[in-house]
């Protein structure tokens, strides 16, 4: 579902805050993450369809893997830009504001 040229933009409080290119980038990027956490969980909340852009406001859980820390329902808001039926683009935002903001888009 990645392009071959996807871009992905972490959230500013990231702590690595580069942007990441292509498939394989992303998809590492995503099995160092995911390696920290004990579980890690996503659940979509709402989707907004704006032209070529699909705002997802997702909710997060998880469990730190060595410190046992939780995270409940932490929300993050991602911006997809969907050409031809895949990802070429996904900025991540702190709050929906932002996102729908930084779309031009205000609800």
């Amino acid at each position: 579902m990645l392009d071959s040229q996807v871009e992905w933009q972490p959230p500013d409080d990231a702590f690595d805050r580069g942007v990441l290119h292509g498939p394989d980038e992303v998809a590492s990027h995503f099995r160092s993450w995911l390696g920290a956490w004990e579980y890690y969980r996503v659940e979509p909340e709402e989707l907004i369809e704006v032209g070529e852009e699909v705002v997802v406001v997702s909710r997060e859980t998880a469990r730190g893997r060595g410190s046992g820390a939780e995270v409940h329902a932490r929300r993050v808001t991602g911006v997809y830009t969907v050409r031809h039926g895949k990802v070429v683009r996904l900025r991540t935002f702190g709050d929906k504001a932002t996102a729908l903001s930084a779309i031009g888009f205000t609800e």
